[in-house]
């Protein structure tokens, strides 16, 4: 299903469309340094002709970690979180909002599960 969901959608941005940028959590990623594997096989979907894996080829690291208060130790550190663009030249990409807070009750936690993620392109 987790496929079949982004085949769709990338086929939906690549129709009659010179530029695009499809970005969210889609739930899979690519294997890299410090990062696991998550539904790798389906992960091949993104990679369409034409478009850039914007946090792949800057910053390669997890968006969704271990590293995370809000996730537990038993967690893998997954990049699945992403920022695909068509059209455009990417400048800058990064993950964001990694340094826990402190609540006004002294609780330490992060922002969301997922960190951030950021991409500066130019048209």
């Amino acid at each position: 299903e987790n496929r079949m969901q982004i085949s769709n959608l990338m086929t939906s941005a690549t129709v009659n469309s010179s530029r695009a940028v499809v970005m969210g959590d889609f739930n899979c990623g690519f294997a890299s340094s410090g990062v696991d594997p998550e539904l790798e096989n389906n992960s091949l979907v993104l990679n369409q002709p034409g478009f850039i894996n914007a946090l792949s080829n800057v910053s390669p690291e997890c968006t969704f970690c271990q590293s995370n208060l809000l996730n537990g130790e038993e967690e893998k550190s997954v990049a699945i979180d992403h920022i695909l663009i068509k059209g455009a030249e990417l400048i800058d990409a990064n993950v964001h909002f990694k340094t826990p807070i402190t609540l006004k009750d002294g609780t330490q936690t992060n922002l969301s599960d997922h960190y951030g993620v950021s991409a500066k392109i130019k048209l």
